[in-house]
């Protein structure tokens, strides 16, 4: 297992990084440069084979509220990949983008799957 000696660190390259490249500056202020029509046209890729082949321990943190990461994406997920639901965390109130909805429990979440709490 890898020893992280500095998580915050980690958080907030991981934070500023997401920040940086999925917000845009308009003229009514900050906004995600997301789609609202993504969720008529998205297509998730079969990650059966990628899935199958990790050779190290999978851990999951996802928002419960997420159109994206559905149950039924999660539940074939757990069962291809063979992830314990030990690894899996659902971030309650949060959607897709888990650390802007809640970052204080993401952050819990992560240090609780690496074995800081």
């Amino acid at each position: 297992m890898i020893k992280i000696n500095n998580f915050f660190l980690i958080i907030s390259i991981l934070i500023s990084s997401f920040l940086l490249s999925s917000f845009k500056e308009t003229e009514q202020g900050w906004m995600l440069k997301s789609d609202g029509k993504i969720m008529k046209t998205y297509k998730s890729k079969d990650l059966t084979d990628i899935l199958m082949s990790i050779k190290c321990p999978i851990n999951i943190v996802y928002g419960l509220m997420s159109q994206i990461f559905t149950q039924e994406i999660l539940e074939y997920t757990l069962y291809v990949g063979n992830i314990p639901s030990e690894r899996v965390i659902g971030v309650p109130g949060t959607m897709h983008h888990l650390f802007v909805d809640d970052p204080l429990s993401v952050i819990d979440a992560l240090k609780k799957l690496i074995g800081e709490n």
